[in-house]
């Protein structure tokens, strides 16, 4: 078995391969975009410190790539801002203040900062460069969705992990690598915790849709509903609710854009949906963990004195009572990384009770994390990204109303904004999340060709 650092030597020479021919054929914005979608293949535990810092093949790929671009003698460097860019470049700042006033200055902050939001941004904003950008780029994403969604099932129904067997084993880290549900292991695929991976082929199943408008013929739309079959197999082998219940939100969202006779049904039973859980939450949850059988394996936990009961679901509810104090004095920029690094976080105003800090230790609530971390400054700048993510997406297909990419694209940003209030803003689909947002700003600039919005393949310059 080879050790994690020549793993990631040997993928990161052959990607970085991949990329120079692509790049001398296809130019800097096709090469950017294909070799960053590849690097979504390689298990996220395959990293090496470098500078101190712990860098994964994918992060590195992405930096020698957008170099790559910035050097091309095409490349175009300036183009016209958008309320993503402004946003993302907003939250960066948020980042370096929050850590800067919480642990003090050093030069690596501003480059963790930007590694961790613009560097995935940046390899999909600059991924577009016209719309045969876009068309060059379906074909690939749809096969590393086809690949993960495949892997995941081998794992599920033989317990084979590809991706474990050519990479080493992932290490434990509070997720038993045979952890199963109702007899079937739980696929993670290359993802640290099966909900990581299914949120990874979550992200990417809007592509399923771009795949039926490369070409006209019949045999690319059967296909196309063919991946997207595929690729709820692929989530269900998580054995995940929520990776699941995002991607029905999508196809609920898609099919409201689609038919405006379906919009205030949905309105209407949306409302009703949070009303009850807002008016019940406990009997909600509880609920749900029937579902997968959680209810089975309560215990007691100690918030503030009170005895609370404990499941792995209703757990995603008692974050905010075990967490309320520190919330309540996080302030406009939080803790800082530093502090909220590691689960539980090493933050004041925690739990006294050891069992209960040790079974609420993860923070399985983005929002949560992230107002810890950098405060309500920073928790709101990244409500403002998802929400300003999901219009674009929706003013995207106005301009391009044939296209069901960008309906899917806005319906996986939605069931994304609300699977991240049962899980903590993993790196492993983070930066899936900020690549696709950094390719709907790239669309968002481009000229619109009224007479061309049929199809992909049309140029635009």
């Amino acid at each position: 078995m080879l050790s994690t650092t020549v793993v990631w030597y040997l993928a990161t020479t052959i990607l970085i391969a991949v990329w120079l021919v692509l790049y001398l054929r296809r130019g800097g914005s096709q090469a950017l975009g294909i070799i960053v979608v590849l690097s979504f293949l390689i298990p996220v535990w395959i990293r090496i410190p470098i500078l101190g810092e712990e860098i994964s093949c994918r992060t590195m790929v992405a930096i020698v790539a957008v170099l790559g671009f910035c050097v091309y003698v095409r490349g175009r460097i300036l183009t016209p801002m958008t309320l993503l860019d402004i946003v993302i470049s907003i939250l960066w700042t948020v980042h370096l203040v929050a850590d800067v006033q919480a642990d003090g200055w050093s030069f690596g902050v501003p480059f963790r900062a930007y590694g961790e939001w613009i560097l995935p941004y940046v390899a999909g904003r600059r991924a577009i460069h016209d719309r045969n950008d876009l068309k060059a780029l379906v074909p690939w994403a749809v096969a590393v969705l086809a690949i993960l969604s495949v892997c995941g099932l081998l794992e599920c129904f033989l317990g084979i992990n590809l991706f474990e067997i050519i990479a080493g084993d992932r290490p434990i880290d509070g997720t038993p690598r045979n952890a199963a549900r109702f007899g079937f292991k739980r696929a993670f695929g290359n993802a640290m915790h099966p909900i990581f991976f299914g949120n990874q082929i979550m992200l990417l199943a809007p592509w399923c849709f771009a795949i039926t408008r490369i070409d006209s013929r019949k045999v690319f739309q059967v296909f196309g509903w063919l991946m997207l079959v595929l690729t709820l197999l692929g989530l269900c082998s998580t054995i995940s609710r929520g990776p699941v219940l995002a991607f029905l939100i999508m196809l609920g969202v898609m099919a409201v854009i689609r038919f405006k006779i379906l919009r205030l049904p949905a309105l209407i039973s949306v409302a009703a949906t949070v009303a009850v859980i807002c008016v019940y939450p406990s009997v909600s949850m509880k609920i749900l963990g029937e579902t997968v059988g959680a209810e089975q394996y309560k215990t007691l936990v100690e918030i503030d004195g009170n005895a609370r009961e404990y499941t792995g679901t209703n757990a995603r509810l008692l974050i905010f009572d075990a967490y309320g104090d520190a919330l309540r004095h996080a302030g406009l920029t939080g803790y800082g990384t530093k502090l909220t690094t590691g689960f539980p976080p090493n933050i004041p105003y925690l739990q006294t009770s050891r069992h209960s800090v040790d079974r609420l230790k993860f923070v399985d609530n983005a929002y949560v994390l992230l107002t810890l971390r950098f405060g309500f400054l920073g928790m709101g700048m990244f409500v403002l990204l998802l929400l300003i993510g999901i219009y674009t997406a929706s003013s995207l297909t106005k301009w391009f109303p044939q296209w069901e990419f960008f309906p899917a694209v806005c319906g996986s940003l939605v069931g994304f904004s609300v699977i991240l209030l049962t899980v903590w803003l993993c790196y492993d689909f983070a930066f899936i999340a900020l690549w696709t947002m950094g390719v709907l700003s790239g669309c968002a600039v481009l000229p619109i060709d009224r007479n061309s919005t049929q199809a992909f393949g049309k140029a635009s310059h």
